[in-house]
Parts: C-alpha cells; structure tokens; sequence
C-alpha cells in the first residue's frame, strides 16, 4: 500500500489468476469494508506491529533500501535520530490511532484499476495497475506518520 504525499491517494494492488480474479477482488472489498466499518482489532495491530519492528532492518539489506529509507525521513522531515526511534514510535501506535485513521482514509470512493484482460460480470476490460500490497502492516506505519506528521 502508498500513501502518497501529493493527495490523499492510497493504493493497492495484488496478483491473481485470471480465473481467481474476481474472487480477489471480492475478497478485497469486502475487507476493505469491514476495516471501513469495523477498524482493526488489537490482535490486528498487535501482528502488524510485530512484523514492522520484526522485519525492519531487512530494509538495510541493500543500497536501494537504505537510500528508500534515508529519502523517506527527509522528506517527512522526520529528524536525525528517527533510525534509533522508529521501533519506539511504531510500539507506540495503538489500536484507536490506527482505527482514527481508518476512518479516515478507508471510505467507499474506491477507484479500481487493473493490468489484464479478465472476465467480469459485465465484460472484458484491461487496464492499468497500481501498486502491490504487502499487507496491512506498511499501512499502519503510513497511518502513523500521517497522524503525527499531517493530514
């Protein structure tokens, strides 16, 4: 998932079959509505939290991640002791800052897009994808920072 920092724009992506295709989508939307509807539950916050502070410093394995990472804290101006912190920070979102910015930002205006051509219940269609999804983990994070660094 992005958060971009041009607008309020979150994407999503995920690969499927071309048979499984609308299942995905299905499956996508309706958790998507029920984050909208019900947010996210301690145990969902709890795992995410877990895999975000458990898999960080896999982002140091290479240049690119290192340069992704020192980008990123530039540009949310998150300071110069952000690296040392960022664990604390993380253990530090709760369930009621997560579901505050569901709130926000998981609504029904949902734009979909994909690459493909794919079978749907009206027709055939193709067009472009967004993103990947990596999990609801990198969503928090991004909830996070947009919580304590601006709309």
């Amino acid at each position: 998932m992005i958060l971009t920092d041009k607008a309020n724009l979150l994407t999503v992506g995920f690969s499927t079959t071309n048979e499984n295709f609308n299942k995905a989508v299905d499956m996508f939307k309706n958790e998507w509505k029920n984050y909208a509807q019900n947010g996210f539950s301690k145990e969902d916050v709890d795992f995410a939290k877990d895999y975000l502070i458990a898999s960080y410093n896999l982002r140091f394995a290479s240049i690119l991640g290192i340069a992704d990472i020192l980008v990123m804290q530039q540009k949310m101006d998150l300071g110069l002791d952000f690296l040392s912190k960022r664990n604390e920070y993380v253990k530090n979102v709760s369930v009621e800052d997560v579901n505050k910015a569901a709130k926000k930002y998981f609504t029904d205006k949902l734009l979909q897009a994909q690459i493909g051509i794919f079978e749907s219940s009206k027709e055939k269609f193709s067009s472009i994808c967004i993103s990947k999804l990596y999990g609801w983990g990198p969503l928090l994070e991004l909830l996070k920072y947009k919580l304590d660094y601006g709309d």
